[in-house]
């Protein structure tokens, strides 16, 4: 599973790494960024998200 973020639909908001227990998320030129290797993959941010821009993609490695 992985945590993606659609550049088209996001909006800089800021809410999912706020949101963010792990501290996964960071903004950079205005889109949400996910760091892997610090994401634990509850999906957190899913919600957070008001554009719907961050959804969890089953099967990717």
């Amino acid at each position: 599973m992985k945590i993606v973020v659609d550049p088209e639909k996001c909006k800089g908001s800021g809410r999912c790494v706020k949101a963010c227990p792990e501290n996964a998320i960071s903004l950079r030129d205005g889109t949400a960024v996910i760091d892997e290797a610090r994401c634990d993959l509850d999906g957190i941010c899913l919600p957070a998200c008001p554009n719907g821009a961050i959804s969890l993609l089953e099967g990717e490695d």
